[in-house]
Protein backbone atom coordinates (compact mmCIF):
# COMPACT_ATOMS: atom_id res chain seq x y z
CA UNK A 1 0.00 0.00 0.00
CA UNK A 2 1.34 3.66 -0.90
CA UNK A 3 1.58 5.96 1.95
CA UNK A 4 -1.06 8.38 -0.08
CA UNK A 5 -3.78 5.83 1.18
CA UNK A 6 -2.48 5.74 4.58
CA UNK A 7 -3.79 7.63 8.10
CA UNK A 8 -1.57 9.32 10.43
CA UNK A 9 -1.69 6.44 12.83
CA UNK A 10 -0.52 3.54 9.92
CA UNK A 11 2.11 6.20 8.52
CA UNK A 12 3.64 6.64 12.09
CA UNK A 13 3.33 2.86 12.99
CA UNK A 14 5.13 1.69 9.84
CA UNK A 15 7.95 4.16 10.56
CA UNK A 16 8.51 2.61 13.90
CA UNK A 17 8.00 -1.09 12.11
CA UNK A 18 11.02 0.31 9.64
CA UNK A 19 12.99 1.36 12.99
CA UNK A 20 12.69 -1.74 14.96
CA UNK A 21 12.79 -4.40 12.33
CA UNK A 22 17.34 -4.32 12.04
CA UNK A 23 17.05 -4.36 15.84
CA UNK A 24 17.91 -7.47 17.54
CA UNK A 25 20.38 -9.11 15.04
CA UNK A 26 17.88 -8.50 12.26
CA UNK A 27 14.59 -10.28 14.25
CA UNK A 28 13.54 -7.33 15.65
CA UNK A 29 11.46 -6.25 18.54
CA UNK A 30 8.76 -8.11 19.80
CA UNK A 31 7.18 -5.86 22.23
CA UNK A 32 7.50 -2.81 19.52
CA UNK A 33 5.59 -5.24 16.99
CA UNK A 34 3.09 -5.22 19.63
CA UNK A 35 2.83 -1.03 19.66
CA UNK A 36 3.12 -1.55 15.86
CA UNK A 37 -0.02 -3.55 15.83
CA UNK A 38 -2.21 -1.46 17.86
CA UNK A 39 -1.20 1.59 16.49
CA UNK A 40 -2.36 0.94 13.06
CA UNK A 41 -5.48 -0.18 13.98
CA UNK A 42 -6.12 3.34 16.03
CA UNK A 43 -5.68 2.12 19.16
CA UNK A 44 -3.51 4.43 20.53
CA UNK A 45 -4.44 4.01 24.50
CA UNK A 46 -3.63 0.01 23.66
CA UNK A 47 -0.28 0.70 21.99
CA UNK A 48 0.64 3.29 25.13
CA UNK A 49 -0.56 0.77 27.69
CA UNK A 50 2.18 -1.73 25.83
CA UNK A 51 5.32 0.94 25.49
CA UNK A 52 4.97 1.92 29.48
CA UNK A 53 4.86 -2.22 29.96
CA UNK A 54 7.26 -2.94 27.90
CA UNK A 55 9.53 0.08 28.70
CA UNK A 56 12.30 -2.32 30.84
CA UNK A 57 12.65 -4.07 26.88
CA UNK A 58 12.02 -0.68 25.24
CA UNK A 59 14.68 0.89 26.80
CA UNK A 60 17.41 -1.25 25.74
CA UNK A 61 17.05 0.60 22.16
CA UNK A 62 17.39 4.16 23.30
CA UNK A 63 16.56 5.90 19.62
CA UNK A 64 13.60 3.93 19.27
CA UNK A 65 12.16 5.33 23.42
CA UNK A 66 12.78 8.71 22.40
CA UNK A 67 11.06 7.98 19.10
CA UNK A 68 7.92 6.53 21.32
CA UNK A 69 8.73 9.48 23.22
CA UNK A 70 8.14 11.90 20.58
CA UNK A 71 5.71 10.39 18.87
CA UNK A 72 3.50 8.35 20.70
CA UNK A 73 3.95 10.07 24.36
CA UNK A 74 4.22 13.61 23.32
CA UNK A 75 3.62 15.89 25.95
CA UNK A 76 2.31 13.13 28.86
CA UNK A 77 4.14 13.95 31.39
CA UNK A 78 3.79 10.60 32.88
CA UNK A 79 5.78 8.76 29.98
CA UNK A 80 8.36 6.25 30.95
CA UNK A 81 11.13 8.67 29.87
CA UNK A 82 9.92 11.88 31.42
CA UNK A 83 9.34 9.96 34.86
CA UNK A 84 12.46 8.31 34.80
CA UNK A 85 14.05 11.94 34.40
CA UNK A 86 12.42 12.86 37.27
CA UNK A 87 13.33 9.85 38.99
CA UNK A 88 17.06 10.68 38.58
CA UNK A 89 17.09 13.73 39.89
CA UNK A 90 14.60 13.00 43.36
CA UNK A 91 16.01 15.08 45.95
CA UNK A 92 18.73 16.91 44.14
CA UNK A 93 18.75 20.55 43.85
CA UNK A 94 16.90 21.59 40.79
CA UNK A 95 19.46 23.73 39.37
CA UNK A 96 22.62 21.33 40.40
Amino acid sequence: MSQEGKNDNEKLADELFVLQKDENKGRGINCVRDVVVYWRRGDLESARQIAWHDDDKIREYPHIQQWLEDNLFGPDVDSPLKLAKRIEGWGKPENS
